[in-house]
Order: C-alpha cells, then sequence, then structure tokens
C-alpha cells in the first residue's frame, strides 16, 4: 500500500506532490505509532525535511485516510495502522520497537536506539557490514546485527565476552529470537534517524 501511495503522488497530475520516499513515509509511521501523537513541526525536526513539505505528505495521508489530526498532533486511523504492518510484513520484519535505557549498551551503545526482529534473510547476512552501512548512509549513528545460527545469538565478525552474551542472552529470551531470525539494532541522534537506519538496513535483507 505504501509503495501504491508513493507511486500514485508521482504519477499525480493534480497538486503539489511530497519529495518523499517508502522509507520516508514508513519512518513517519513509525514514529506516530510509537509516539501516539505527534505534531506536525515535531514531524519535521524529526525528519529534517522543510515544513511546507511535511505539511503536504501529512495532508496527502490524511486524505487517503491513513492518519488523523487530534489534540496530541497527528495520530495514525486503524486503518493507518493496517497499512504499516502491511509493510513491515513484506519487509520480513515481526517486530520493530524503540529501546531506552542501557539494558543492551553494549550491542546499541547509543541514547536513541530502534529494534527490528526479522523473521528471515540471515542467510544474506556474512559480516554486517552491507547492513550496517546503508543504516549510516541513511543518517545512523551504527548498527549491530545479529543472527540466530545453529542455536547461537552470534553478531558477525565480534568475539564475544561474558557480559556480551550474557546481553544476547537476554535479548534471545525477551523477543523470543528462533533460529534463522535476524535482529538489527540501529542508534542514532534522533528516532527519524534510527528508525529510517533501521528500514535501509533491512532492505537489504529482502
Amino acid at each position: 500500500m505504501l509503495k501504491k501511495v508513493v507511486g500514485e503522488w508521482r504519477r499525480g497530475k493534480r497538486g503539489p506532490t511530497p519529495k518523499t520516499n517508502i522509507e520516508d513515509l514508513a519512518t513517519v509511521l513509525i514514529m506516530l505509532k510509537h509516539s501516539g501523537g505527534m505534531g506536525r513541526y515535531r514531524i519535521s525536526e524529526e525528519m529534517e525535511i522543510p515544513d511546507g513539505t511535511i505539511r503536504g505528505v501529512l495532508k496527502k495521508l490524511s486524505e487517503i485516510g491513513i492518519l488523523k489530526t487530534t489534540p496530541r498532533g497527528c495520530e495514525l486511523t486503524n486503518f493507518g495502522e493496517k497499512v504499516l504492518m502491511e509493510y513491515l510484513s513484506e519487509m520480513g520484519i515481526d517486530k520493530i520497537e524503540l529501546q531506552e535505557g542501557d539494558e543492551f549498551n553494549l550491542i546499541a551503545p547509543g541514547r536513541i536506539k530502534v529494534l527490528a526482529l526479522l523473521r528471515r534473510g540471515v542467510e544474506k547476512v556474512t559480516s554486517g557490514l552491507i547492513q550496517r552501512d546503508e543504516a549510516v548512509k541513511a543518517g545512523a549513528d551504527g548498527a549491530t546485527i545479529i543472527v540466530k545460527k545453529g542455536g547461537k545469538m552470534i553478531i558477525p565478525r565480534v568475539d564475544t565476552s561474558r557480559e556480551l552474551e550474557e546481553q544476547l542472552r537476554k535479548l534471545e529470551e525477551k523477543y523470543g529470537v528462533e533460529e534463522g531470525n535476524v535482529i538489527i539494532f540501529c542508534w542514532g541522534k534522533s528516532l527519524a534517524k534510527a528508525v529510517k537506519g533501521t528500514l535501509k538496513a533491512a532492505a537489504t535483507l529482502q
């Protein structure tokens, strides 16, 4: 559905076409879902996209019923949540959420962190550098890629200490990580950068 929305905007003949892409749209929807409501200026600031462009994006999303305006700001509608879940499913992402605190600080050292659990793509992870580089290109400060292979939680090309292994075990238990799953743990200076970095890294596993 998100791909269709972007395609229709680019083909549209009436009114200005918002200059955005599917990762930008998905990032906005994920932030709205996480926050429960966010104002236009906050979205513009997070995304580092001019307010006029964001206004056009939000207007279009409202027109097709993906979001609504409330006293708390912009919120996803039920249809919007369905569209987001459909997009994440197509990406192979079972779960994506903001992580706060120092529980997994050895895995992801940043203050603002996003975790994505993917049910597929493990065979495309070699060193994890491709995924990390795509995340950084998208504006993230860094990313850690974890795979479960042979019953073990592995960070490619990293020698794990006892403390790191303990955090990996906690991560496995908390999210019910199964054989063949991939976890992308991304961090950045803003939520938008961490989310977009996560999505760009996940796209390399499709």
